[in-house]
């Protein structure tokens, strides 16, 4: 499933796409939690929400990997790695990792924020940044992003590690992320968000995480 919050009120010529995925890792739970409240944010009466949905089309995918979320496993039912089978040059097979592409080849994101769960025990909430082409302005303004996100999530309290400079992307047949190849293919910004799981409760997992992803959704 899917759902697309904008502001049907304004022309669709006149927004941003932003794409959000979650839960690519069945057991890492932090992501869904994460997808849905910001799904409660947009549709709330709140000021930034509504400047949000009548500047963008946000599209969020709350659970990647139904059959993985189900068992509490890392891979899906077939034992895929779903986050690491997007090929630059063909569609992914499993048909999981395949809607999601087909999704976002049809959309077209600007944006593309991917969250993850650190359900192994790391202490450190992150944002990290996905490579891009060598010649993109992106990756100085995904940088000043970055920064801004992380200061974003440690001003509630939250501790997170240093930010990471955008890469370049140099190889593609070594990349298999979504994010890569959507930067490679469509010059699309691509974030990482990890939220800590193993330490922190829902009611931690979802402002921390949502901090950063209103700084990322507001550039």
């Amino acid at each position: 499933p899917c759902v697309v919050i904008t502001d049907p009120l304004v022309s669709s010529d006149q927004k941003a796409k932003a794409m959000i995925i979650t839960s690519q890792h069945g057991s890492e739970e932090s992501g869904r939690a994460i997808a849905l409240g910001l799904i409660d944010f947009l549709l709330s009466d709140d000021a930034y929400a509504q400047k949000l949905i009548k500047t963008q089309e946000i599209a969020i995918v709350p659970c990647c990997n139904p059959d993985g979320s189900q068992l509490n496993t890392y891979k899906n039912a077939k034992n895929v790695d779903i986050a690491h089978v997007h090929e630059f040059d063909k569609d992914p097979e499993s048909p999981d990792a395949l809607a999601v592409w087909k999704f976002a080849n049809s959309f077209q994101p600007e944006l593309f924020i991917d969250i993850h769960g650190l359900a192994g025990g790391s202490m450190s909430d992150k944002v990290w940044v996905d490579a891009q082409h060598n010649f993109s302005v992106n990756s100085f303004f995904m940088t000043v992003m970055n920064h801004e996100a992380v200061k974003a999530s440690e001003v509630l309290g939250y501790p997170t590690c240093e930010p990471k400079v955008a890469g370049v992307l140099t190889n593609i047949s070594n990349s298999k992320r979504i994010g890569e190849k959507l930067s490679y293919l469509m010059n699309t910004m691509s974030f990482g968000v990890e939220a800590i799981e193993k330490y922190y409760s829902i009611k931690e997992w979802v402002p921390a995480g949502l901090a950063r992803v209103k700084i990322l959704l507001s550039y």
